[in-house]
């Protein structure tokens, strides 16, 4: 009966509703200067995690202003964390060229060196 409910619970919407932003809200206030736990969001991958949530979201309001308090409690005092993200490079995982784009004539290619978007024409 506690699998039913517990099934039935992660299916309402407002159930899940703020999830994500109160997650990444526990983990930058459990980072807040504590370098075990820095440490160790950086070594599961954490940062990157919480730098992906640095979006608008509209199931999780404040997401973007949780996770950059987060970053700046994971990179208090913290040079390695620091370094992480200052080596992350900028990279487009993929672009899309639909339908829509092909009847106005043009698409769109990502530039390799700087991983800034352009929009070509077909021609």
């Amino acid at each position: 009966a506690a699998a039913a409910a517990t099934a039935s619970a992660a299916q309402n919407p407002a159930f899940t509703f703020g999830i994500v932003r109160d997650l990444v809200r526990l983990l930058g206030n459990l980072s807040h200067g504590h370098r075990p736990n820095q440490d160790s969001m950086r070594t599961v991958g954490g940062i990157t995690a919480i730098l992906n949530c640095c979006r608008l979201d509209d199931d999780n309001p404040y997401l973007k202003e949780w996770s950059v308090l987060a970053i700046r409690n994971l990179c208090e005092n913290n040079s390695e964390n620091q370094a992480l993200i200052q080596s992350i490079q900028r990279q487009p995982t993929s672009v899309v060229n639909n339908e829509e784009l092909r009847k106005l004539g043009v698409r769109v290619e990502a530039d390799s060196s700087t991983g800034k978007l352009r929009v070509k024409n077909l021609e």
